[in-house]
């Protein structure tokens, strides 16, 4: 979960109306319970699945287990549905206008869950045993226009934007979108490599296969040479 004095909640609910405006927020339906609201009715819900899983709430393993699963689903995995976590995103005024090349920050841990089975779907650059198991995350560029920011805050928002129930594909462009809005510019893309364990811990148990998605803006979208530089980049 992000510190408090790491957030902006205005420039959050500006992303939020943003984004929902390019229909991209649609398993978004906010209610009006409190964080706390939320906890202690996650506890109920996990402990009843537990009981109906057959399983005995009372062992010392599983006593804790429903608050544990609460404090996971709100501070860890879905953090990123309460706008109030948004990222403090520190943007400088662009000294070098003109500059027409881009600023690319690549391998960035990218997690999120998979709205089908709430299962995780990552990228993380890692190897096992001398090979390449993991998809090495997120490639992120854009060609600054008025502002460049921090190259810390390219990763937050990735985090930020992965913690909640998603599809890879609409993920990919929320954080183009945002990335766009937040350093006004047009031209951005970006490129996922994730590992979906709802396929290699079931149904096609295939550890091996990763999914890649691709969202571009801009002249990424309309220069193949600029396009193809920056697929070059984010695979060397």
């Amino acid at each position: 979960m992000i510190e408090k004095d790491k957030t902006n909640e205005t420039l959050g609910l500006m992303v939020r109306d943003y984004l929902k405006s390019k229909g991209l927020l649609n398993l978004e339906e906010p209610n009006a319970l409190t964080y706390e609201d939320k906890k202690k009715e996650l506890e109920e819900l996990f402990e009843k699945m537990i009981l109906v899983l057959g399983l005995n709430i009372d062992d010392g393993n599983l006593v804790e287990t429903p608050k544990r699963l609460a404090k996971l689903y709100l501070n860890d995995l879905f953090y990123g549905l309460d706008w109030r976590n948004f990222p403090k995103c520190t943007a400088i005024d662009n000294e070098f206008v003109g500059y027409n090349n881009f600023v690319l920050v690549k391998d960035i841990r990218v997690v999120s869950c998979c709205s089908h089975h709430f299962m995780p779907f990552f990228g993380l650059k890692g190897l096992a045993n001398g090979t390449a198991t993991f998809g090495p995350g997120c490639t992120l560029a854009y060609i600054p226009n008025k502002k460049v920011l921090g190259l810390s805050k390219l990763s937050r928002i990735v985090n930020f934007l992965g913690a909640r129930p998603n599809t890879q594909e609409t993920l990919t462009a929320q954080i183009a979108e945002t990335v766009s809005f937040v350093a006004e510019t047009d031209d951005v893309a970006v490129c996922i490599n994730a590992n979906h364990t709802c396929m290699s811990l079931r149904g096609a148990n295939d550890g091996t296969a990763n999914t890649v998605t691709l969202f571009c803006k801009g002249k990424f979208l309309t220069d193949n040479q600029l396009r193809t530089e920056f697929l070059g980049a984010s695979k060397s």
